[in-house]
């Protein structure tokens, strides 16, 4: 069983394990983590972003320079929305289906 512990981990029999998993909520009410359902990420990095796009880096930061790709800055961080790779690649599609 998974026990909550500071600093956003979880504890299993002394191990560590990072945050990130979807909490489950028991039928007597208590909560448990539950590995092996992992949470999505919602916000990607450029370099995860350029490889769930099958393109490179650069090429992404030219994207997002042009204006093609949304972003979202946490301080000097630079994140992609995963639905705005979704929108983006769905767009694609439609305007190549009217070519």
């Amino acid at each position: 069983m998974f026990i909550p512990c500071h600093k956003g981990f979880t504890e299993d029999r002394g191990t560590r394990r990072p945050s990130g998993y979807v909490v489950k909520n028991r039928k007597d009410g208590s909560v448990h983590m539950d590995s092996r359902e992992p949470m999505e990420r919602r916000l990607l990095r450029i370099p995860e972003a350029a490889t769930a796009l099958g393109i490179g880096r650069t090429t992404l930061y030219e994207m997002v320079r042009r204006g093609e790709i949304p972003i979202v800055r946490i301080g000097r961080a630079v994140r992609i929305p995963a639905t705005a790779i979704d929108v983006w690649v769905a767009d694609r599609t439609r305007q190549a289906d009217t070519e």
